[in-house]
């Protein structure tokens, strides 16, 4: 059906198609498709016929998973179904007879002085969706590609993945191609496909941040510089192509795959630049004073520092796809799911430097939540906001010790330093995620009580 009504370039940008019910102020507990690009939200018949424009992304105020069973299922898809809120703005025409009822003097004059100008109001409206994951889930993929443009795409990966395993890439050329393969996944999803269908690759950048980071630390025990910045491009990567293929089957065999050995590498490789002292204090400065001991100039320190953040942050943000790929694998398949949140938290919990790593995403948070005199978060700082507090919820709802260890060391910075109102203030209203980011600092200071 895409591939006969939907342009080239919608069609290839169509990340997800789920049957649900839908109820909307125009549709009442209709079965229809949902289907969701990068900026809309479509909705279809069933069986498609037309392909409608349900909302786009610019006009989402909240986006909220609702907890309860819909009185008008029965069965298993009452029980398996998921409730989606979204609250979205209109733009609809003020009748003049409307705005002179009101008595409002200057839209009164407006109209006189311009009797053909169209006065517009804004109005919030919810659709809610009640998507039946067991049905859909076998068909959570992308639509197919055209066949040239998919030949396109497989060419791209190859001669990617050719460089990428030649042996005696130098880190400059690594670098490059690195580059070029988390910006073609960004573009193009169905290159993440192949990605993670492809475990020679997969396994490479494992490898590659692996060797990076043990080997990062010169003999004074300072971060290679050019080292440090390849393992924040690794795990960029990692985070872009986790997250495009989001849904996609093949991510999660590969990953669970062996006992989910893969994965346990991964894990166990992401929190090693966190800066270790005997006391367990996460201070990003430490690390710096057995460099200022080398006499390194002071730019360099400096330097040093903002790419260990760089690292750190990318690493959040990997991490928090991770514990989402464990959320879906629990949703989907809890009887037969290793790869969950608890797995994942388990498999980290033991690592020396996890502390230092948890602590450095505290203080990153109290440091935007506790400023009020800061302007407004970028969409990129607000995306990685989300990111550290799901992180930190995710700890202290499925892990006792990561919780007993966040409550005895950071409860007065939760208690004093972290306001859900600073949120507000720091997140424009148009970002679509602003309520669902106050909601979760509101949870996370609910749990660290």
């Amino acid at each position: 059906f895409l591939r006969r009504t939907a342009e080239a370039s919608l069609h290839e940008r169509i990340r997800f198609h789920e049957p649900c019910v839908v109820v909307s102020e125009t549709v009442d507990k209709a079965y229809m498709h949902v289907l969701l690009s990068d900026e809309r939200v479509f909705l279809t018949e069933h069986a498609p016929r037309t392909l409608t424009v349900a909302v786009s992304f610019g006009r989402v105020r909240d986006i909220e998973l609702v907890n309860d069973l819909p009185g008008f299922l029965r069965g298993k898809h009452r029980q398996l179904c998921q409730h989606t809120r979204i609250t979205y703005v209109t733009q609809e025409p003020v009748p003049r007879r409307a705005a002179w009822a009101s008595k409002d003097f200057c839209r009164d004059l407006i109209y006189r002085l311009f009797p053909s100008i169209q006065m517009l109001s804004l109005k919030v409206k919810d659709m809610h969706h009640f998507i039946l994951i067991f049905a859909s889930w076998s068909c959570c993929q992308a639509t197919q590609r055209p066949v040239r443009s998919r030949e396109k795409t497989a060419q791209v990966f190859a001669r990617l993945s050719s460089a990428l395993l030649q042996e005696g890439v130098g880190v400059e050329r690594l670098h490059l191609l690195l580059q070029q393969l988390r910006r073609a996944a960004h573009r193009n999803l169905a290159l993440s496909r192949l990605f993670w269908k492809s475990r020679d690759v997969c396994v490479f950048l494992v490898q590659t941040l692996e060797e990076s980071l043990h080997g990062c630390r010169s003999a004074g025990g300072v971060h290679t510089a050019d080292r440090l910045l390849l393992s924040s491009l690794v795990v960029q990567t990692l985070a872009t192509l986790c997250r495009e293929a989001d849904g996609d089957p093949a991510r999660l065999d590969l990953l669970s795959a062996e006992n989910a050995a893969l994965a346990s590498r991964l894990l166990l490789v992401l929190c090693d630049p966190a800066t270790q002292t005997q006391g367990g204090d996460c201070e990003v400065s430490r690390l710096l004073l057995t460099s200022r001991a080398l006499a390194l100039p002071f730019n360099l320190l400096h330097h040093l520092q903002a790419w260990l953040q760089e690292y750190l942050d990318a690493s959040c943000s990997l991490l928090f796809e991770l514990l989402l790929l464990g959320h879906e694998a629990s949703r989907c398949s809890p009887a037969d799911s290793l790869l969950s949140v608890g797995w994942i938290l388990r498999v980290l919990q033991p690592h020396p430097h996890l502390p230092s790593f948890l602590g450095y995403q505290v203080k990153q948070v109290v440091l935007v939540l506790s400023d009020l005199q800061g302007g407004p978060l970028s969409p990129a700082q607000a995306v990685l906001l989300y990111q550290r507090c799901g992180l930190l919820l995710a700890c202290l709802q499925h892990n006792n010790q990561l919780s007993q260890h966040l409550r005895s060391h950071f409860r007065e910075e939760f208690r004093y330093f972290v306001k859900p109102s600073c949120a507000e203030e720091k997140l424009p209203p148009h970002y679509p995620i602003r309520r669902p980011t106050v909601r979760l600092v509101e949870e996370l200071l609910r749990r660290s009580r």
